[in-house]
């Protein structure tokens, strides 16, 4: 497994939903600026009218029935259908491009967006056919699905059914990552039965022709239950030698593109695989020097150019920042500021 098809999105930490309105569920949600339902900061008016989709009481399957009977009355085809233990996720769609989401639980429906919206945030929205219990940890899980309108990455959310019929995320925390990281994608590394979660980091700042990207994995490890927690799995990125073997692969990919690179006199080419196997390498745990030594080193036996030492310096810098532009690390540094003194703050009173 190398190449992953083109994705997008944020998603942020897991977040537990209480007593709220299945039209604004989206809003809490960690996906807000993909899956935002109606009402979310700078998102569109859902503009298939859900108050007659919602007949809460009813058992999730016959919820989910009446829903998509009504839509397929307003034009609309079944893209994807889940049918969980105590949850239903519904995917619809016309041929005039518009998609709807809906996920219903015994509360009714706890999730309803659709696209394209007004502002082309988001172009369309789907449901993933997948195990509905995919970390095997006895609790059922969505997953959700949200193009992005400007970059066409598609990108994916986890989304846990609890107890009381509420939703709560369960992404992996891709921020650390660095990029613009996305969920893209489920996979079986080993083929023994197992899925796994690939996140795919784009370095859109450091594109030149194309963004270098590079593919991370999580697997689902036991979650102690502990108070305001959110019971069930959390997923972790691959570690110990599966890890090793994985990025030994990606790594060795990228290398034999590198030398046919050099061998062509492809700068960009060499450049984008350059950051590639540094970030490859800054994911296997290499220190700062080491991912700019690799970096570095993909311009070897290659006559660079004003404009082409430029951007390799402009990598440097960026990899010495944490993999950040200097707006961002502006921004992270004010932040820390802002934190300090409040805790600063608390102690004193």
């Amino acid at each position: 497994m190398s190449r992953f098809p083109s994705l997008s999105l944020g998603l942020a930490r897991a977040a537990r939903f209480g007593q709220r309105s299945a039209f604004v569920v989206g809003c809490a949600l960690g996906v807000a600026s993909v899956l935002a339902a109606p009402g979310c900061g700078g998102s569109a008016r859902d503009p298939f009218g859900d108050a007659r989709h919602l007949r809460v009481g009813l058992d999730p399957s016959a919820e989910a029935d009446a829903i998509e009977e009504r839509l397929i009355e307003d034009g609309f085809v079944r893209a994807a259908r889940v049918d969980a233990p105590n949850a239903v996720g519904l995917a619809m769609r016309d041929e005039g491009g518009r998609s709807v989401l809906r996920i219903v639980t015994r509360r009714g429906v706890v999730l309803a967006v659709a696209a394209p919206t007004e502002a082309l945030t988001r172009s369309e929205v789907g449901l993933v056919e997948a195990p509905a219990d995919l970390d095997g940890d006895g609790h059922v899980e969505l997953i959700a699905a949200a193009t992005d309108a400007a970059t066409e990455r598609r990108c994916l959310a986890l989304v846990r059914v609890l107890e009381d019929g509420g939703l709560a995320e369960v992404t992996p925390e891709l921020r650390a990552l660095g990029g613009e990281p996305c969920l893209e994608a489920l996979s079986d590394l080993d083929a023994d039965g197992r899925f796994e979660v690939v996140a795919v980091t784009r370095f859109g700042a450091l594109a030149w022709g194309s963004a270098p990207r590079v593919p991370v994995v999580f697997v689902p490890f036991p979650n102690e239950a502990t108070e305001g927690a959110v019971p069930g799995a959390r997923w972790q990125a691959l570690s110990g030698d599966r890890a090793t073997r994985f990025f030994q692969r990606e790594r060795a990919e990228r290398e034999a593109a590198l030398r046919t690179a050099r061998g062509e006199a492809n700068v960009a080419g060499a450049y984008r695989l350059g950051v590639e196997l540094a970030a490859i390498a800054r994911h296997a745990g290499a220190d700062t020097d080491t991912q700019i030594g690799v970096l570095r080193s993909a311009a070897d036996g290659l006559t660079l150019g004003v404009a082409a030492s430029e951007r390799w310096l402009e990598a440097v810098e960026y990899v010495r920042r944490g993999w950040r532009t200097e707006a961002e690390a502006e921004a992270m540094a004010e932040e820390s500021e802002v934190v300090a003194e409040a805790e600063g703050d608390d102690a004193t009173e």
